[in-house]
């Protein structure tokens, strides 16, 4: 069964839409981010929180993370890229 890692929120009222370009990039593994929020691996859904001027983790994450059983190897879709998923609206966009 596969597992899909997913960002939660309870109270919909305190997220709202943007289109910022941000959030059409896709990074690849060690790249500087230029917005603090939630990354997402496009490989295998991971998630994590990453703020300037921290670099997105390596290829080898989806290994780690299969091995504690948060998805399974056989559900890996593509090469490990990273796009930002939800991030701070009080922050200043570069």
């Amino acid at each position: 069964m596969a597992f899909y890692n997913r960002a939660f929120y309870e109270k919909k009222h305190f997220l709202e839409p943007c289109d910022n370009k941000h959030f059409n990039e896709v990074l690849p593994p060690y790249s500087t981010v230029d917005c603090t929020g939630i990354y997402r691996c496009e490989a295998c859904g991971f998630e994590i929180f990453i703020r300037p001027p921290q670099t997105l983790p390596i290829e080898a994450h989806c290994d780690r993370h299969a091995e504690f059983g948060r998805w399974a190897p056989e559900d890996r879709t593509g090469d490990v890229r990273w796009r930002l998923v939800v991030t701070l609206k009080n922050r200043v966009w570069r």
